[in-house]
């Protein structure tokens, strides 16, 4: 027998073979298959609950048991994988660990060796003991392969729950190693390179979805360096949806900040104008600033018109004539600046309790030190010096003495309504006292 015709021979041998294997098991591969993506597409993975005693799973491990190497069964089985992968991430993103957890062990079920289900099932364990919130990120032995970047998938998912900038911080490491993956060994493999693609477009929407497009126009400058124009549907449609929504922010930035402006054209710079907090130009922009966080117009814009506030605010206290104007228009500027001890408010402290001293001098002349009189009513000397002391420690030593002087008028007032024996007033005597010790210890004038 020739070579040729022994092979001709063997190969008809293994079609006999098979076909009667076949027939003996009586399985009709194609009609088995499509009841397979049937149990698949009715959600029978692995479990039955709808009276049906087969699953997908069984199914296909029935074909296999009679053809081995049947593709569609093999790509049946991992469509099965795929989705408990799929359904494990969503519970784990939505913090249901009970569900996560049943889905994975049905995800080694169908694969004992996925290197998936090891990575969700620690994922699970973090995200139970909350390890995950405090360390997201990836770890310094990263190597592109596919479960370590649907690790990271998977807690930008679980994230998309926590504080917005912890997100935006894991985003940006997640897109520069997908982005990675793509310069370096997907190259070679068009399907691992195309799952990197879908990723990352992915990732650009998320980042549409919280209005960050200044972190989306970064995606798409680099990402136009590797992606053909037109070769990604989604891509384009992203890039489309990416100037869309920019019209549309930018338009009603436009809309929101004239309203601000219009605020600061009228006067009313801070909350003290308006009474209401939230109708004043300094609460506005504010509001805008976080509204727009991740909007370049606005960080480029509401900065400067924040600084035209300090600005008007500053002027009106060195304007200021008296103390009354400059206790207003002093508060008006420690406000904007959110900063009490700023450099800027020191010359107006000083200037202040300058124009107080007279006025403090005034009240204890009257002998109002803890309770106004009748021509000053509000209006008295311990107020008046924790007003100066509040600003500035310059006039410390006069205030010293005139606390000194108080202290010695009670202490005689005491001695002599007791020796009358007025105990309702020596007892009053004795509260105002108190006051003015609590303010030598307040502001340590001993």
């Amino acid at each position: 027998m020739s070579k040729v015709h022994f092979i001709v021979f063997t190969l008809f041998s293994f079609l006999v073979i098979s076909h009667q294997s076949l027939a003996r098991s009586g399985l009709n591969i194609e009609e088995t298959i499509r009841q397979c993506q049937m149990h698949v597409s009715d959600k029978r993975l692995t479990t039955s609950d709808d009276g049906v005693n087969e699953t997908a799973f069984q199914c296909y491990q029935k074909v296999l048991a009679v053809e081995p190497d049947n593709i569609k069964s093999k790509q049946g089985i991992e469509t099965i994988e795929k989705t408990y992968f799929s359904w494990a991430s969503r519970a784990l993103s939505q913090g249901n660990l009970e569900k996560a957890d049943i889905y994975i062990s049905r995800l080694q079920e169908v694969n004992p060796f996925s290197a998936d289900a090891v990575v969700l099932k620690r994922l699970l364990r973090e995200v139970d003991s909350k390890k995950i919130m405090n360390n997201p990120y990836p770890t310094q032995s990263f190597s592109y392969s596919m479960p370590q970047i649907n690790e990271l998938v998977i807690k930008l998912n679980i994230l998309d729950r926590q504080a917005a900038a912890q997100r935006l911080e894991l985003r940006a490491i997640l897109f520069e190693k997908l982005l990675d993956g793509i310069k370096g060994r997907s190259k070679k493999d068009t399907e691992i390179q195309g799952t990197l693609i879908d990723k990352l477009i992915n990732l650009i929407d998320r980042a549409l979805d919280d209005k960050s497009l200044s972190e989306v126009k970064g995606y798409i400058g680099e990402l136009d360096e590797y992606i053909k124009p037109n070769s990604y549907s989604k891509y384009e449609a992203a890039k489309k949806r990416f100037t869309t929504i920019g019209n549309e922010i930018s338009n009603q930035f436009e809309n929101e900040i004239s309203e601000c402006d219009n605020l600061y054209s009228k006067g009313r710079l801070t909350v003290i104008e308006s009474n209401v907090r939230g109708e004043n130009a300094f609460d506005c922009y504010m509001a805008l600033k976080d509204k727009y966080k991740n909007n370049h117009e606005a960080i480029s814009t509401i900065p400067s018109k924040l600084e035209s506030i300090i600005e008007a605010c500053n002027k009106q206290a060195k304007d200021a004539q008296n103390s009354d104007e400059l206790r207003i228009y002093l508060k008006r500027l420690t406000i904007v600046l959110n900063n009490n001890t700023s450099p800027l408010l020191s010359p107006h402290k000083k200037r202040f309790a300058e124009m107080l001293m007279p006025e403090c001098q005034r009240d204890m002349d009257a002998l109002a030190y803890t309770t106004s009189d009748n021509k000053h009513p509000g209006k008295t000397a311990l107020g008046c010096y924790k007003e100066v002391a509040t600003n500035t420690s310059v006039f410390n030593k006069e205030i010293k003495t005139a606390i000194n002087k108080m202290v010695a008028y009670y202490d005689e007032r005491i001695e002599t309504k007791e020796k009358e024996n007025e105990l309702a007033s020596k007892a009053i005597l004795e509260e105002r006292k108190k006051l003015v010790t609590l303010f030598i210890s307040e502001f340590n004038l001993q």
